[in-house]
């Protein structure tokens, strides 16, 4: 019997997946009246977000930071067959969060409505381990990367309410695995996933669906790869005499490349707005979106491993080479 349940599983998951991959092939209709605001849209993820959404014929709001940003995006998505708007956004404060909904809603023209939102706003620090990163660091990427999407959502939700649209989030695979180096940003990630988890089942009475999107590693203005020197030797500088000696030099600078490694050879950016575009556009979008190989094939996969065993993965995969006070409190043993 045991068997048999067995193998009815293992015909199963095959199935599911065959059709799956036919049943999310079917887009929505009436796109042309489906409105998308999109955060973070000066460069990256929301820009390119932005600009397939408009020659695909939906009506965008693009939230720009800089005036230079959307000034760029109009000029780039003049003629698209969807109209884009910008609007200068920061999802730091309350009040500009809550002036783009405003603005969003007086320009809707019926009979279009707002049919969705993606918060793609984000920044990351990578300053080394937790010990090397300021207070001020935990807060700057925790207003940005959790209460911006917080505060999207509660700015926009009456609009969402009326078209029974969606919230579409990018968060990380940093936000189910931790990544040594990168606590700030795991830490904001975590608290992101955990939010959309909890409105996913409280709104979906309202008919509003919610969905993530767990990148792994992808080239984006988040942590400039040319940033990362100075912004872990700011950092070390900041340490005590004592302190440095505890980590080393050698940690200090194999810390830079293990990250360089892995931006530098991610997956094209394209990955992650498809995923995007399915979330906004598809009749059937996934619930949670999981982009990059490495993503998929090892740190998802690692979540499943006994914590123990997870923790020696990480360790070889992440510091090849471990603290100075480490190696110094072995040679004394």
């Amino acid at each position: 019997m045991a068997l048999l349940v067995l193998f009815g599983f293992v015909l199963l998951v095959p199935v599911y997946y065959l059709l799956r991959y036919f049943w999310e092939l079917l887009e929505l209709d009436n796109l042309e009246n489906r409105a998308v605001f999109v955060t973070g849209c000066d460069s990256g993820f929301g820009r390119a977000l932005t600009i397939k959404l408009a020659k695909n014929g939906l009506p965008v709001f693009a939230g720009c930071l800089t005036k230079e940003g959307a000034e760029n995006l109009e000029q780039e998505t003049r003629g698209s067959k969807g109209q884009v708007k910008t609007i200068l956004v920061d999802v730091r404060s309350d009040e500009s969060v809550f002036a783009a909904a405003k603005f969003v809603r007086e320009q809707l023209k019926p009979p279009q409505k707002l049919w969705a939102i993606v918060n793609n706003a984000g920044i990351a620090y990578f300053q080394g381990p937790d010990a090397w990163s300021s207070l001020k660091s935990f807060q700057d990427t925790f207003e940005i990367n959790t209460m911006g999407i917080i505060r999207g959502v509660h700015a926009f939700l009456p609009l969402l309410k009326e078209s029974k649209g969606r919230i579409v989030t990018i968060t990380s695979m940093l936000g189910r695995v931790p990544m040594p180096g990168l606590t700030t940003y795991s830490v904001s990630k975590f608290g992101a996933e955990a939010y959309m988890d909890c409105i996913r089942r409280e709104l979906k009475p309202f008919g509003i669906t919610c969905s993530i999107l767990e990148p792994g590693f992808f080239k984006t203005a988040v942590i400039p790869v040319e940033k990362l020197e100075s912004q872990v030797t700011t950092a070390w500088n900041s340490l005590t005499e004592e302190e440095q000696l505890d980590y080393g030099e050698e940690f200090r600078k194999k810390a830079v490349e293990i990250y360089r490694w892995h931006h530098e050879n991610s997956a094209p950016i394209s990955w992650v707005v498809n995923d995007y575009y399915h979330a906004v556009t598809a009749r059937f979008p996934r619930l949670r979106y999981r982009s990059g190989w490495e993503c998929l094939l090892s740190y998802v996969p690692s979540t499943f491993l006994p914590t123990e065993l997870g923790d020696y993965v990480m360790s070889k995969v992440l510091i090849s080479n471990v603290p100075a006070v480490v190696k110094k409190n072995s040679k004394v043993e």
